[in-house]
């Protein structure tokens, strides 16, 4: 009986591994997470809601946008984009080393996203696992194009 069990772990890992499972790995927690974390800072801008959308974010994301800045920035965007139709998860991906930051425990979780003004759009959001081990927002953006 264990033998089988430990046999169907085996082949279990394999098949994963050879299906480029994203749900597999040593980091499939981390991303599990964050994904997570995306997704509810992401309902607050989808909501309108600006300020809390900067509350949530992380330390780094705060540095560049004071609450302000940001909201100023934000709500014309989103605005122009209109109400989001829908939103499928594309990928999340797990790395230690971001262009521009210093090394630490990041995950890109990207999403194919319809507007009610730009139907084919992709969204990205860097999250970034903060000293206090919460996953935050380090970055958003919105591109034409990417539903593909």
């Amino acid at each position: 009986m264990l033998r089988r069990k430990a046999a169907s772990l085996v082949i279990a890992a394999l098949l994963c591994g050879l299906a480029g499972c994203s749900g597999c790995g040593p980091h499939a927690e981390d991303v599990k997470q964050a994904t997570a974390a995306s997704d509810a800072w992401l309902k607050l801008t989808d909501q309108g809601n600006y300020d809390g959308a900067w509350d949530q974010a992380g330390a780094k994301f705060k540095k560049l946008f004071v609450k302000d800045a940001w909201v100023k920035q934000i709500t014309p965007y989103r605005w122009a984009l209109g109400p989001v139709r829908s939103r499928t998860l594309k990928s999340g991906e797990y790395t230690e080393n971001i262009r521009g930051q210093a090394a630490g425990e990041y995950v890109i979780v990207k999403y194919s996203t319809s507007f009610a003004n730009r139907a084919d759009a992709g969204e990205e959001v860097a999250v970034e696992k903060e000293s206090d081990g919460v996953w935050r927002a380090l970055w958003y953006f919105v591109r034409p194009g990417s539903r593909r």
